[in-house]
Parts: structure tokens; C-alpha cells; sequence
């Protein structure tokens, strides 16, 4: 599998990463360059134009922070990291959900101004 992301220090980029190294999955992860986002193949890939982008063996996408992240825990069955019922599921999925929309947006000013990127 091959996770594309723009740069690897991406906020939105960091959950399926850290995902994939919890849940042990096997993943390349791919920085695109200009130049291979100006290829036909890719963009036929990446029809939506986001970031990140997950590419299966059979080349099909998925895309989407959250939906890679608990697309890899179940590949890798890892039910610590996706729950273990339909209950605890959608706790995780709440969690997630909070975090990229009200937590996440806040975080790049802070990064901003501590890091410098």
C-alpha cells in the first residue's frame, strides 16, 4: 500500500501514519512531488484533489485521514484502535471526529509559531 501526502509533516497526514505504525501495516509513504502530480496516472488516481490518499495493491483509493486510519487498524485487525464493538466503534469514531474538526484547526497556529513551518 502507498500513502500519499504533499508533505509528511501535514497534520492530516500524521493519523493514518501513526495508524499504519501502531496497527504494524505495511505502508510506503510517497511525498508528491510537482512532477508526479503532473503525471496523467496520478491525476487519474487523485480525482478528488486531497490529501492524504491511500493506494491499495489493486490500485484503487481511499481517501480521507479518519477512513485510511480505521481502514488500516481493521487490515491489520487491531481492534484496540477501532473498537471492539459497534459501541466502541463509534466512541473512537467520535474522538476522531472531535479532533479533526475542532482541535486539529487550532493546532497550526501553535505549530506555526513553535517550529517555523
Amino acid at each position: 500500500m502507498k500513502l500519499y501526502a504533499q508533505r509528511l509533516d501535514h497534520f492530516y497526514f500524521y493519523n493514518p501514519s501513526i495508524t499504519a505504525y501502531a496497527a504494524n501495516v505495511a505502508v510506503e509513504r510517497i511525498v508528491v512531488s510537482e512532477e508526479l502530480a503532473a503525471t496523467e496516472a496520478f491525476k487519474a488516481k487523485k480525482a478528488h484533489g486531497k490529501f492524504p490518499m491511500l493506494e491499495l495493491a489493486d490500485g484503487t483509493c481511499i481517501f480521507e485521514s479518519n477512513a485510511i486510519a480505521q481502514f488500516l487498524a481493521r487490515q491489520a485487525n487491531a481492534t484496540e484502535l477501532f473498537g471492539k464493538s459497534a459501541f466502541e466503534e463509534a466512541q473512537i469514531e467520535s474522538w476522531q471526529l472531535i479532533a479533526a474538526t475542532g482541535l486539529w484547526p487550532h493546532t497550526g497556529k501553535i505549530a506555526y509559531n513553535t517550529f517555523g513551518f
